[in-house]
């Protein structure tokens, strides 16, 4: 494993350590909740504390009506003009949401930061790119090959932590979202999204490491991208959970996961 290396190969060391992460899928089942799928509940809104362990935001379940779901382009038309929270007024443009809409996979942030807002895609920047590189180095994935959204589809100012009407008002969007997509796994990125999404107390150590029946689907909480950034010690952790996803996706579906593409030496 890469344990020396300076501080500029940061990147290089993950695409290595990831590499040799893939290589080891293991013939170990992952461990699954049985519990029944839990969408959320409709109740009052608790207002959020600044600790990271806080309540999360509960967000009204969204109504499964198949046939009255608009399409992921009449949704995306319907957030470019929302403005319905305060989150509008100082965006440069919604983000909606980006990639294969018929991918098994989808990955959930809290919302849009600075790089995002310009652009107008999901996880772009450095984050972004880092983002990419599991993608590709455990999954044997590209970023086309995934979905990828958030909890939120306009910028919070100073790219704060979504409030609960916040997150609330745009609740209709991601469940909408969801239930055109049909994924296999979703992919929680970051303590508060995977909070918000199984409606938990509990902190992202507690969360991770096992799959969440969800909507259908089964969620995975793991760090986002930009918590690598500021702390790579916790690479190891994301390393294990892509782990898990390809255990989870082999049971779910019968089928595997490409092998991650051997780079050059």
């Amino acid at each position: 494993m890469n344990e020396h290396l300076e501080p500029g190969d940061e990147l290089l060391g993950l695409c290595l350590d990831l590499r040799a992460w893939a290589e080891v899928h293991g013939a170990e089942s992952a461990r699954l909740r049985t519990e029944q799928d839990h969408p959320l509940p409709a109740t009052q809104p608790v207002e959020l504390v600044s600790s990271p362990a806080s309540v999360p935001p509960e967000v009204s379940p969204a109504v499964s009506a198949p046939q009255s779901t608009p399409s992921l382009e009449r949704l995306q038309e319907q957030v470019q003009g929302c403005t319905q929270c305060k989150l509008h007024l100082k965006r440069t443009q919604a983000v909606f949401g980006c990639g294969d809409e018929q991918a098994d996979i989808v990955f959930i942030g809290s919302g849009p930061g600075q790089d995002e807002d310009l652009e107008g895609v999901p996880f772009a920047g450095e984050s972004g790119e880092l983002l990419n590189r599991i993608i590709e180095n455990v999954l044997g994935l590209q970023r086309s090959e995934v979905y990828l959204c958030n909890l939120v589809k306009c910028r919070p100012p100073g790219d704060r932590t979504p409030e609960t009407d916040e997150v609330g008002t745009c609740s209709s969007f991601l469940w909408q979202q969801l239930d055109s997509l049909r994924p296999v796994i979703v992919v929680a990125l970051g303590s508060f999204a995977a909070q918000t999404l199984l409606q938990s107390r509990e902190d992202l150590g507690q969360l991770r490491g096992e799959a969440h029946a969800f909507r259908g689907a089964m969620l995975l909480a793991t760090y986002h991208p930009a918590d690598l950034l500021r702390d790579p010690g916790d690479k190891r952790k994301v390393f294990e959970d892509m782990k898990l996803l390809r255990n989870i996706y082999r049971e779910r579906t019968g089928r595997e996961l490409p092998t991650p593409p051997r780079q050059g030496r």
